[in-house]
């Protein structure tokens, strides 16, 4: 329905978590049902790491085999493979507390998880694309977190960049203009990432409406694609 109102302007995407669903995944593309999920979806697949739920869901530490696994399941069932990004927050319940202090670190930290992420996929047949995901609240957080994000890559991985995810440590509905502002003023994300900003959670399309229309009005040239995600949608 969606995609017949706006025609030429929006495709409709999957998205699942290749960690709580790596089975479905798996079970998919197996002889007794033989119908991949990036079948399903051939506009575009998107897989989730997986790492917030690993906190939420009480995994308590994630290892490397942890991780392995997730790039594994992402190579093999996307096109489009969630970074496992650290996000510079405590969580108490179903709140999410914002820690600025943290930042750099969870900056640099995300950028190993990165650069094992490229390292792995190098060594498998696939196709999917990684998309790297900026933490941060305001410009100088965002160019923090930015700044320990890709500074792990060789100049072979950043070549590859032409897609940027973004957190949001609030769920407000001027979050996304906000999130849109700091990824595009953000001198530490490379240029070429900024052609196609995903931004992750966002609740409905109203959120959307500020952020759309501030590439209207051009704050965004290099910008070719939005997308987002939701629980009901990936877009």
């Amino acid at each position: 329905y969606i995609e017949s109102k706006l025609p030429g302007n929006v495709e409709l995407h999957g998205l699942y978590n290749a960690y709580t669903e790596e089975i479905m995944a798996r079970r998919a593309s197996g002889e007794s049902i033989d119908t991949p999920f990036t079948t399903i979806f051939p506009k575009g697949l998107h897989a989730d790491s997986g790492g917030l739920q690993m906190i939420t869901l009480g995994k308590g530490s994630i290892t490397k085999e942890d991780r392995l696994k997730i790039y594994e399941t992402q190579a093999n069932y996307s096109h489009y493979a969630m970074s496992f990004d650290e996000i510079p927050a405590i969580f108490e319940g179903d709140s999410r507390y914002y820690l600025p202090h943290t930042v750099e670190e969870k900056g640099i930290e995300s950028g190993f998880n990165l650069k094992e992420q490229y390292d792995h996929f190098d060594t498998l047949n696939t196709n999917a694309k990684i998309i790297p995901i900026a933490q941060g609240w305001g410009l100088e957080d965002t160019n923090l977190f930015a700044k320990g994000l890709f500074a792990q890559l060789s100049d072979e991985q950043k070549e590859k960049l032409d897609i940027i995810a973004s957190g949001f440590p609030v769920s407000d509905s001027y979050a996304t203009p906000r999130r849109l502002y700091d990824i595009f003023k953000a001198d530490e994300i490379p240029f070429n990432a900024k052609k196609h900003v995903h931004f992750l959670g966002v609740t409905g399309f109203k959120r959307l409406i500020p952020a759309l229309i501030m590439v209207k009005n051009g704050f965004a040239p290099q910008l070719e694609v939005l997308s987002f995600d939701s629980v009901t949608l990936s877009m």
